[in-house]
Parts: structure tokens; sequence; C-alpha cells
């Protein structure tokens, strides 16, 4: 096998309330929507195969019954996916190692609408970087990877070539396989989905706001000054450290992250400020997926700079935010360090 098409169908579904894999959409349990298609897709294309990553009774016992009918596809036990994402994936990845898979792509059981178009044009484009390899030059294409997105929210599934299969494997707990993608995103392909609702996952029952499962609290306050030794002088003089320094390319400023057991300042250089009462520049919440929180925050009407997500180089392997204005015009920012 030269393609591995893992399916992730082993999540606790902690916020839909019971099994929501098992849920039935139009007819059918979620998780066989998306299944039905990669297998249709598996059938077609050369030397691939589909290791559907389960913990659950029925779903091993459905593929086991299109593993019997032909199907290119197979079940990959997985008991230990209940303590988080990175075991589906390790679980998953090293059955395709076995097998001989020299790239893998990870789909997930939760995003129904995800159309057999847009697979097989994801897969087409990411086999076609093999491909187009000059002789001697084969073994590049174990460097390739990629994912589909809608605009600029990036979504499953997501394409690793053999290079980055060590990394996957050091994944732990709920880090899943986007940390290892964002480190190397400037090797990426991305296929463009023209409809954004192919990429929502379905984790609710009910209906309602989301925020509060993204945001987990104050990640820092922002304080521009000018002069920066004096600032860092003074809150190191109150007991603060400095946790992290760099200067923002963007404007050669200098930038100061200055911490207190669970109170972290951003601290940096602007000439053109009022230094006067109110000039913290902006509370930022720290939130545990940027894209999701931004999705919501505009379904809810909030973003009203407007703005889209950015990032910065700052900490190991930077940030991603973006800001609102709130009623008495605050600053909120949302911010996921990476």
């Amino acid at each position: 096998m030269k393609t591995a098409l893992i399916y992730l169908a082993a999540g606790n579904s902690r916020r839909f309330g019971r099994n929501k894999l098992l849920y039935e959409i139009e007819g059918r349990p979620m998780y066989r929507h998306l299944l039905d298609r990669l297998v249709r897709i598996a059938g077609t294309f050369p030397d691939c195969e589909v290791l559907v990553v389960t913990r659950y009774e029925e779903i091993r016992e459905s593929v086991e019954a299109l593993r019997t009918n032909g199907e290119p596809v197979r079940f990959v036990w997985s008991p230990e996916s209940a303590k988080g994402v990175s075991y589906s994936i390790r679980t998953g990845l090293l059955e395709a190692i076995r097998l001989g898979a020299r790239e893998a792509a990870f789909f997930v059981a939760d995003q129904p609408w995800l159309t057999e178009a847009s697979m097989r044009g994801f897969l087409q484009l990411m086999q076609s970087a093999g491909e187009t390899q000059e002789p001697g030059q084969e073994d590049a294409a174990t460097e390739w990877l990629g994912c589909v997105r809608y605009r600029d929210r990036e979504g499953n599934p997501v394409w690793f070539g053999k290079a980055y299969f060590p990394e996957l494997l050091e994944l732990k707990k709920e880090e899943g396989g986007k940390k290892v993608f964002r480190r190397h995103r400037d090797k990426a392909r991305y296929y463009e989905i023209q409809d954004r609702k192919e990429l929502e996952d379905i984790d609710h029952l009910q209906g309602g706001s989301r925020m509060k499962e993204y945001l987990t609290g104050i990640q820092h306050i922002g304080i521009p000054t000018k002069d920066m030794d004096a600032t860092v002088a003074f809150y190191q003089k109150l007991g603060f450290e400095i946790a992290f320094e760099t200067i923002n390319e963007a404007n050669g400023a200098r930038v100061v992250f200055l911490k207190l057991n669970n109170l972290v300042i951003e601290t940096y250089e602007e000439k053109e400020i009022k230094m006067e009462y109110g000039s913290i520049d902006h509370l930022a919440i720290d939130v545990t997926d940027i894209e999701k929180t931004y999705e919501e925050v505009c379904a809810l009407g909030l973003n009203n700079q407007p703005d889209e997500i950015h990032f910065l180089p700052f900490w190991e392997n930077g940030v991603r935010y973006f800001k609102i204005d709130g009623p008495n015009r605050e600053c909120i920012e949302f911010s996921q360090m990476l």
C-alpha cells in the first residue's frame, strides 16, 4: 500500500452528549456518509486503502462487512482513543507503516458534508506531487503535506508524506495532526473547497453558541509603552519576570511578555500613546481553536472591525489571533498559541 486513507472514527463525543458517530443523518449513521464516499474513491486510486480507526463495535462490524465484500478497507482497533485524538492518529499511522505506506491522508468521521468530488480532487492534487518529480527525486514527495481549505480556513482532510510520520507519532493526548502541519506550513499544498459547509464538523446535538468550548481564560493584557526599559523595571519590582522578548518585524518595535503566576502582560513600544488612565490597549483571551472561534464570532455578528486571522512568530511556534471591539470600545483579542 502506497497511500493510507486513515479514517478517524473513535472520538468521545463529549460535546454531543452521546456517540455522535452513530447518530443518524438523513437515515444513515453519521460515520457512514464520509466512509462510503472514501471507500468508493479508494477503489479507483492505485495502491490506496482505507484504515478505519475505531473503538466502537458497531463500526468495526460495518467495516468488516465492507471488507468481506471486497472493498479496500480494514478496521484498526483502538481502545486507547478514549484518552485523546493523538492515540487514534498513532494507532492508525502505525498500521499504515506496517503495511508499507509512504503517505497518509487523515479524514474525520464527523464531517458528513464533505463531497466525493472534493475528496477526489484533494487526493489527485496530493498524489500528483510524487508523479511530477524528476528522475532520482522521487523521495522528495515524502516531504509533501497539504489540506483542504475554504478561503483562509484550513480543514480536514490533511495529507502527510512519510517525512512527517515521526512527528505525528510523538503527539500527545488531545494534540492533533494540525500541530505538525503548522510547523511545516511553508511546504503545504491546498485544495480549495467551494462551499464552507463541507468543512463543518458536527459537535452538538442542539444549536447554540460554542464560544465557551473554545475560550479557556485570559492569555495576556496588552499595554503599549514609550519607554520599554522603565516599564520592564517597574513590573519587575512588583515581582514579574520576563517570559519572552522579541522584535516585531512589522515595525521594528520591542515586545516583552512579563509574567507573575498566571497573569501575563504584553508590553510593546509605540510612539503615539495617550499616557493617561485607560491606557490598557487590549485584553487577550486564550482559545483552543482560532478558526472555530473566528467562525463563531462571525456567526454571532461580533466581528465588528471587521478583522481576519493574523499570525505572529512569537513564542516557540507562533500565535494566530484576531480582534473585535467591545461595547465600551475595549479591544478584545482572541489568541491561539501554536
